[in-house]
């Protein structure tokens, strides 16, 4: 089996396990009107979450048009084969994106009402938000949507640095969307360090509360 196909195969694969791991979940879901708001309001956004938190997400918002950026690697495109299975499109780009990547990478943003990546991918640190992101938010007008999700069980990698998390059989997964965050045009360096650190809170809080809520 060639290297593509090899890949093609395994991204199928995992979006179908990941499929039928959803049919069994008792799902909860808050703010999903934000997302809703953006395919009517004339607004775009970039759905933000964690990296170790996407397995549960894809199946999860399956069924919206949504674009998913992933990185320029073998991991990247079998994420990306998993978007596709998922009815998403998906940009891929390098870990340290050069000019001629990143034109692209706007190209592709830009007829996108709703678009997603891991805030802290590929590679860490583990939950942080890359200033980049907020600076690509910037540049295109884009709202970002902070998301999470949270489960009453679940298997977790805890050797990967993203700490993946993928919800068992018949778990409750509850998947909550924060308040879209406005990200100005033109920001100097120690205000994306802000914003940066905004979102961190931003996600922390949204977990917190997801897990009450499991609790309840």
């Amino acid at each position: 089996m060639d290297h593509s196909k090899g890949i093609s195969v395994k991204g199928f694969l995992l979006a179908r396990f990941s499929r039928l791991l959803r049919k069994t979940w008792r799902v909860h879901i808050e703010g999903q009107d934000y997302l809703d708001g953006y395919y009517t309001n004339g607004r775009r956004c970039l759905i933000g979450f964690w990296h170790g938190k996407y397995a549960p997400i894809f199946p999860l918002l399956e069924g919206y048009d949504a674009l998913v950026i992933t990185s320029l690697s073998t991991r990247g495109s079998i994420l990306g084969e998993i978007c596709r299975s998922f009815g998403y499109k998906n940009a891929q780009i390098p870990d340290e994106p050069k000019l001629d990547s990143f034109k692209q990478l706007l190209h592709d943003l830009k007829p996108m009402k709703v678009s997603g990546t891991a805030l802290d991918g590929p590679l860490g640190p583990y939950h942080k938000t890359k200033p980049s992101l907020i600076r690509l938010c910037g540049m295109l007008g884009l709202d970002m949507v902070p998301v999470t999700v949270s489960s009453s069980r679940s298997i977790k990698a805890s050797k990967r640095w993203d700490k993946l998390e993928v919800p068992l059989p018949f778990s409750r997964v509850c998947l909550i969307f924060g308040e879209p965050i406005p990200i100005p045009s033109r920001l100097k360096h120690s205000e994306l360090q802000t914003f940066s650190k905004h979102i961190d809170q931003e996600l922390d809080e949204l977990q917190t509360r997801a897990e009450a809520i499991l609790r309840r």
